[in-house]
C-alpha cells in the first residue's frame, strides 16, 4: 500500500539556517525531531553527503514493536534541497524543498513523504494517520527547533 504525506511550513530563519539544520546536521538532528526514533547512527564516517548512510530504529504505533530501517542520503542542494531513501521492512522517500518565506529571513519547508508499506489494507487508515501525525509533529519540531537555535 502506498501512504503518502505533505507538509508546508514557515520557519523565521535563513534558508542557510534550516539547511544546516535538516541536512547538514541530519545525523544529529533527525531523532531530536522524530519522536519515534529509537536510535540513529550514521554508518559512513565524514560529513553528510549524498550516499550517506544511517542506521535507524524507530517505534511503530503498536505497543512495543519498533521497525529497523537504513535511511541514504539521495540528494543534496545547499539551501533547496534534501532528500533520502527509507529500506527495510517498508520502503520511503523522504524530500524536504526550502523556498523563500514570506518575510526576507523566512524559509518555507515542504516535506514530502511517499511510503511503500506492506502488510492488510485493512491498517491502511491507521497508517495514514500515524504518517500525516507524524509529519505535522517532525514540521512543529524543526520549526521549533531552528527558530529556538538549537
Amino acid at each position: 500500500m502506498e501512504i503518502g504525506a505533505h507538509e508546508r511550513t514557515e520557519i523565521e530563519k535563513p534558508p542557510a539556517d534550516v539547511y544546516r539544520f535538516i541536512a547538514t546536521e541530519h545525523g544529529r538532528n533527525h531523532p531530536r525531531w522524530d519522536t519515534r526514533a529509537v536510535e540513529f547512527v550514521q554508518l559512513d564516517p565524514g560529513p553528510v553527503a549524498v550516499g550517506t548512510r544511517f542506521a535507524y530504529k524507530r517505534k511503530l504505533p503498536l505497543p512495543g514493536v519498533t521497525q529497523k530501517l537504513q535511511l541514504v542520503v539521495t540528494e543534496m542542494e545547499p539551501e533547496r534541497r534534501f532528500a533520502f531513501r527509507m529500506e527495510g521492512s517498508m520502503r520511503a522517500h523522504v524530500s524536504y524543498t526550502l523556498r523563500p518565506g514570506s518575510a526576507p529571513s523566512a524559509t518555507v519547508v515542504e516535506a514530502v513523504a511517499e511510503f511503500q508499506v506492506p502488510g492488510p489494507q485493512l491498517l491502511a487508515p491507521l497508517m495514514k494517520m500515524a504518517v500525516n501525525r507524524g509529519a505535522r509533529e517532525g514540521q512543529r519540531r524543526i520549526k521549533q527547533m531552528v527558530e529556538a537555535g538549537a
